[in-house]
């Protein structure tokens, strides 16, 4: 079987915590809040201010007899001025994504950042993890700006013990007019089937690099191929198709991806869809 097998999660529980060593308790938080930026292109005065959160804490897990530890890593583009309801929008699904309250809708990112962190420091010391420790991470970084549309890249990462921990990374997409999150409605019900098969297309040829999709199970009984459940999201080059682990397969086959060129896929869209693609850069 021709599969892409998962590293990047162990190496994130190592990485965190080899500089963890404080033995005492709790090191010295991490909260940062850079100068503000303006977007890539296309929405006028949209504004970011990259925020983060990083703090760990080490204790003596006494039922387990040894030390244990949680880290939490937060970071996120938090929009400080633009057009109104974007702005809004966009803030509201970073508070929601933390677990943070999105009513009223936060206007510190700084502020949200550093609560929703601490609160998932103090959920978190209350469990047991074992010697290599826990972690839970977030970022949310902008990668397109347009007169249409605005789209982030969210990967989101929790170890709590075990054989491994879980990671996702989507892409987040708001309509640039009135904020509101953009999906899968991007194609109609009609266009599906072919959007399916394209998107099969790429994941055997992109992803797994075999011609189909029984080649990469080599034919042994196998999973039926199936849309991602995670929206779709548009990029420089091409629409992107994100899935998350165990969506196609076991654990080891990762968490499969593909770009569709625009010339494929641009005329299965909706036309309020391809409306708002037009402002791309």
């Amino acid at each position: 079987m021709n599969i892409k097998m998962i590293m990047a999660t162990g190496a994130l529980t190592l990485m965190a915590f080899t500089a963890c060593n404080n033995k005492s308790g709790t090191t010295a938080s991490e909260s940062s809040s850079d100068n503000a930026k303006t977007a890539v292109a296309g929405v006028a005065k949209l504004e970011f201010d990259s925020v983060g959160f990083k703090e760990s804490k080490r204790w003596m897990d006494k039922e387990l007899g040894e030390e244990t530890g949680y880290t939490v890593e937060y970071s996120a583009d938090f929009p400080v001025s633009g057009p109104q309801p974007l702005v809004d929008s966009i803030r509201a699904y970073i508070a929601t994504s933390l677990d943070m309250p999105a009513k009223p809708v936060p206007t510190d990112g700084k502020a949200l950042i550093n609560d929703a962190g601490k609160k998932a420091l103090k959920d978190g010391a209350n469990e047991s993890y074992g010697s290599v420790g826990g972690e839970n991470i977030f970022s949310f970084k902008m990668d397109m700006a347009t007169k249409g549309f605005v789209s982030f890249t969210e990967n989101t990462y929790v170890f709590t013990g075990g054989a491994h921990g879980l990671g996702v990374t989507q892409g987040v997409m708001f309509d640039a007019a009135d904020g509101h999150r953009l999906g899968w409605e991007i194609f109609p019900a009609s266009s599906l089937p072919k959007v399916k098969a394209l998107v099969e297309q790429g994941i055997c040829r992109q992803y797994f690099e075999v011609a189909d999709w029984n080649a990469v199970w080599d034919g042994t009984p196998q999973q039926k191929f199936e849309l991602p459940a995670l929206p779709p999201t548009f990029t420089q080059k091409g629409i992107l198709f994100n899935y998350a682990p165990y969506e196609l397969g076991y654990y080891a086959m990762g968490a499969p991806y593909c770009i569709i060129p625009y010339s494929d896929i641009e005329s299965l869209l909706t036309p309020q869809a391809a409306a708002l693609l037009k402002g791309k850069p």
